[in-house]
């Protein structure tokens, strides 16, 4: 089992936790209702102290299958997310535009461009793409590099880095699609908000999620592919995710009234003291939220990238 750092290649990651595959699998049913099969052996959460990524070990991405039955749950394609927004006030009508991971296109909707390209890797997404009338390339970034050097002003990578088994080749293979004095604009779970905290949230583990982004780590991406680094920007608290945070927030705070060390999947805290407990707690923060001036951070967290 490697444990250099997938960001970095530094040798200096520290142990976090362990997951035992056969929790991981049982909460993928409960939670999603999608059964998968994972090695045998224990998969562990690392951190490198030389970027600040952290990352699972051994831990390879979910198959098409595996996305296509995601695909089915009514929340999980977004036509609308906060960072849309934001990459596209750096896209301008004669800007060349390429976005990996399309999913089913929705960026694309309404984007003024002088051209856009998709990419995306499930046949079920791209179906539903070619429906709407958008047509997405089934192929790689790093293929797609290779074909296309230097062809765009814009790249985007909306919640695509985590789930990639090789974030610095395809960050790479970004930067090498970009032209100079063009922009990347990637977006990920803000590891660095109530996600990180999140013990229960299966979707921020393998073999969905494999690497989990905090700022530090997405600030070290820019000297590790020849970029400079524009803007890091936190999305305020969505209202939809107020009940997720305050359950966080409550977990985490009666975890820390015990003395517990943070783990994944904790099972302490599903005893009915502890779910009692963190309800009442949840409530109290959930109330609190609506008094407070500024939202706390929320899911994502967007890093803005130029190519000199």
């Amino acid at each position: 089992m490697s444990r250099a750092c997938r960001l970095c290649g530094s040798t200096g990651t520290v142990p976090l936790d362990v997951l035992a595959p056969e929790e991981l699998e049982r909460e993928y049913r409960r939670q999603c209702g999608v059964r998968i099969i994972l090695p045998v052996q224990p998969i562990e959460y690392r951190c490198c102290d030389q970027c600040g990524l952290r990352f699972f070990e051994p831990a390879e991405p979910g198959d098409d299958a595996f996305y296509a039955a995601l695909g089915r749950l009514p929340w999980y394609y977004q036509d609308e997310k906060h960072e849309f927004a934001l990459a596209a006030r750096r896209i301008g009508p004669g800007h060349d535009v390429l976005e990996i991971g399309a999913g089913r296109g929705a960026f694309a909707c309404g984007l003024r461009a002088r051209s856009y390209c998709g990419l995306e890797l499930s046949t079920a997404a791209i179906a539903t793409a070619h429906a709407s009338g958008l047509t997405l390339l089934r192929e790689t970034v790093e293929e797609h590099a290779a074909r296309r050097p230097a062809g765009y002003d814009v790249v985007c990578s909306f919640q695509v880095l985590e789930h990639v088994h090789d974030p610095r080749g395809f960050l790479e293979a970004a930067s090498c699609c970009l032209r100079r004095g063009g922009h990347l604009v990637v977006s990920v779970p803000a590891e660095d908000s109530f996600m990180g905290a999140d013990r229960f949230d299966v979707l921020n583990m393998p073999p969905h999620h494999l690497t989990r982004w905090t700022d530090r780590a997405l600030a070290a991406v820019a000297g590790l592919v020849g970029l400079e680094l524009i803007d890091v920007t936190h999305e305020p608290l969505a209202p939809g995710h107020a009940r997720l945070y305050a359950r966080v927030a409550a977990q985490s705070g009666f975890a820390a009234l015990r003395g517990w060390a943070p783990r994944l999947l904790d099972a302490r805290l599903t005893s009915p003291l502890a779910a009692g407990c963190v309800w009442l707690h949840a409530s109290l923060i959930r109330r609190t939220l609506r008094f407070r001036r500024r939202r706390p951070a929320g899911h994502t967290v967007v890093a803005v990238y130029g190519k000199p």
